[in-house]
């Protein structure tokens, strides 16, 4: 039977109700799962492959295997973490098969803003600041002084917006552990004092 009478909605128990539709295979139900989170799951694997054709093709790679294995999600209200985890998982694999640079090791110096879905990020004003060149220069260079597990921190953070609970989940790690990680990385990132107007405008 197919869905009837439902749009998109950003989150509650509407949201809930998709997707539990869509567990149970009704037609339609996945589509505004897919319309919700598809500029924040872009944006996550962008900014980590660099590539705006292999994005889109993670990206498809992502929902299809949502769309196969939803029914295994126990607790609807966890879908995001859930999608970005299996975002993240597809990174790595990419990263694997290409045999490329380590994980999150460079990023663009410059995202477009007048592109369409450089558009849909919806950025605050102060991650605009990042789309100057000499900024980006000084990111790459504090970045590398960070772990493997405080730059996923970091960046599931600060770029993707996720809470401390949704990172402890992607990553399968607990939150003291996700806490201790952010603010190690935090520490680093204040000593530069571009960063310091960063988290002074809000992104903590």
């Amino acid at each position: 039977m197919p869905l009837q009478n439902l749009h998109p909605d950003p989150g509650g128990k509407r949201l809930a109700a998709y997707v539990q539709e869509a567990a149970r295979g009704v037609e339609g139900a996945f589509d505004p799962i897919v319309e919700r989170f598809y500029p924040d799951i872009f944006k996550m694997v962008y900014y980590r492959t660099q590539s705006r054709t292999d994005a889109e093709d993670i990206v498809q790679e992502v929902f299809l295997q949502a769309f196969k294995k939803i029914a295994t999600l126990k607790a609807p209200e966890r879908i995001r973490g859930w999608l970005f985890q299996i975002a993240m998982n597809k990174v790595k694999d990419y990263y694997r098969k290409k045999r490329w640079q380590k994980l999150f090791g460079k990023f663009p110096e410059y995202v477009d803003p007048q592109d369409s879905e450089s558009r849909q990020f919806q950025r605050p004003d102060a991650e605009k600041r990042l789309q100057r060149g000499d900024f980006w220069k000084i990111f790459n260079r504090l970045i590398k002084k960070l772990s493997k597990m405080e730059k996923e921190v970091f960046l599931l953070k600060f770029f993707d917006h996720l809470t401390i609970s949704e990172i402890a989940q992607i990553l399968n790690r607990s939150e003291s552990t996700v806490k201790t990680c952010l603010y190690r990385a935090m520490g680093k990132f204040r000593k530069e004092s571009a960063f310091q107007r960063l988290f002074q405008e809000g992104w903590t």
